[in-house]
Order: structure tokens, then C-alpha cells, then sequence
């Protein structure tokens, strides 16, 4: 029996430096901040909350981050892969999700427990039990609304979000556990807390779990199943020719080679 909580984890980070970015009467509204991950890659936030950011300096924090602007990347081949940018980060898209996922008695709440082969979802508890889940978390929050939905990524170091009206109609293509490519433009800090142990294990062992299925030799996931790039050629034809509706006729038409992106 399965008794994993499908909890997300959220990003772990050093803070390196925190700059004043907006400042009126001795009062800081906004901060710059410069941050390294897990992976060892130096990341630039923006904070809009005049959250007093100076005492995590040096110190591990976990993070809510959503991603304002970002560039997408739609490899083909391994080689274009390869060729990517250092700083560009893979991930897997986790679809549109509140953040309840980020709290594990909210996901017992609306996903039950994972022994309990009949929950069913209250609403009603959810309501009550939320908004003080999501103000105490951390020391200023969440930074979401109970039933705000984001774009959430997978990746590495853990789930980011997207700004949801950046490249809106990119994003309504992609299924979930796509692959995704993308190089952070500019992101923004929406919560902040020091991890406890229990989080931080849960944390490594999320990493660990996405490292060792990042088998070199996968092209493409699809659907939750792997693909070599030979297997994803094939596969990729097999779906263009059922989208097109040519699968029962091939003898009348000419085989047609789907589009450069298609389903990327």
C-alpha cells in the first residue's frame, strides 16, 4: 500500500545578501535578494512585503518563488540539449495547483490519508483550516491565497511557481510531467521560513528521487512513461497521426512528419 503524503517541496536556499531596493522615511518597502541554491546555482529575488530579510543572512531558509518572466527552451535533440545555456534548469510540470500542496495536514485534508481508501473531500474543513495554515507559515506567510491557483515546475531543488499570465498560451499546452527547460528571468519571493529537520529530510529525499530518475538516457516523459529520443520519433509520429486523424487511411495519404514542437 502506498502511504506517501503527496506533499510538494519547496526550494531550499542560502542567503548571500539582502539590498534595500525601495526606501521611503527610513522605511523599506522592497528587497533585492541574492541567494544559492542546493544545487550550488546563485539565484536574484525581488521582495515586495517589507519583510526584515537582514537575520536570515547566511542562513538556509526555504522558500515560496514564483517565476515573473523566464525563457523557455524547446530542445530536439540530445545534443541541442547539451547546448543549453549553463543556467538553464530542468523541470517537470506539476499543472495548475494551490498551495495547499505545500502543507502536509492540508493535503490530508483534501487528498486524505493515503491508508484511507475512502476519503472523501470536505470543503467545509478546508475553509476552516486553511487560512491559518497559510498565515502561519513561516514567519509572514505563505504569500498565496487559499484557492490561488499557479503553474508549479518541478525541478531539482523543488517546486517553483510561474506567474500565470506569463506565456499563457504556451503554458495551457503542456501535460502534466512534461519536461520543461527554462532560464529564470525574474523572480519574487512570497514566503520565507527556516526548515525544520523533518523538512529538510523530506526535502533531500524529494531531491534524491529526482536525480536518480534524470536517467541520461531519457529524450521525453510522457504521460509518466520515459522515452529514449529513437522511442520519442516514433512515439511523436504515432500521436501526430491520431491528432491528425490519418491513422485508418495511410494508404491515401502521404506519411506527414509532425511539426518541430509538437507536443513539446
Amino acid at each position: 500500500m502506498n502511504n506517501k503524503i503527496n506533499t510538494f517541496t519547496l526550494p531550499i536556499f542560502t542567503i548571500k545578501e539582502v539590498i534595500p531596493s525601495l526606501e521611503k522615511k527610513n522605511q523599506v518597502f522592497a528587497h533585492v535578494i541574492k541567494a544559492e541554491s542546493e544545487s550550488g546555482k546563485i539565484y536574484t529575488f525581488i521582495e515586495r512585503r517589507s519583510m526584515p530579510l537582514d537575520k536570515y543572512i547566511g542562513r538556509k531558509v526555504e522558500c515560496v518563488i514564483e517565476i515573473l518572466d523566464t525563457v523557455f527552451y524547446y530542445p530536439e535533440t540530445e545534443k541541442e540539449i547539451k547546448e543549453l545555456p549553463q543556467d538553464t534548469i530542468k523541470g517537470t510540470y506539476q499543472w495548475m495547483e494551490t498551495g495547499y500542496k505545500f502543507i502536509p495536514e492540508l493535503v490530508k485534508i483534501i487528498e486524505g490519508d493515503p491508508e484511507d481508501e475512502n476519503h472523501d473531500y470536505d470543503e467545509t474543513e478546508y475553509d476552516a483550516e486553511a487560512g491559518s495554515y497559510f498565515d502561519s507559515w513561516g514567519e509572514f506567510g505563505l504569500g498565496l491565497e487559499i484557492y490561488q491557483t499557479k503553474p508549479m515546475i518541478e525541478t531539482v531543488d523543488g517546486v517553483y511557481l510561474l506567474n500565470e499570465y506569463r506565456e499563457v498560451e504556451i503554458i495551457d499546452e503542456w501535460i502534466r510531467n512534461q519536461t520543461i527547460y527554462f532560464k529564470p528571468i525574474k523572480m519574487l519571493l512570497r514566503g520565507i521560513k527556516i526548515p525544520t529537520a523533518t523538512n529538510e529530510k523530506r526535502h533531500n529525499k524529494a531531491k534524491k528521487s529526482i536525480i536518480e530518475s534524470q536517467d541520461p538516457s531519457v529524450y521525453k516523459t510522457y504521460n509518466g512513461k520515459n522515452y529514449t529520443e529513437s522511442e520519442w520519433k516514433i512515439k511523436e509520429q504515432e500521436l501526430w497521426e491520431e491528432y491528425k486523424g490519418i491513422t485508418n487511411n495511410k494508404h491515401e495519404n502521404k506519411k506527414q512528419f509532425p511539426p518541430s514542437r509538437f507536443l513539446d
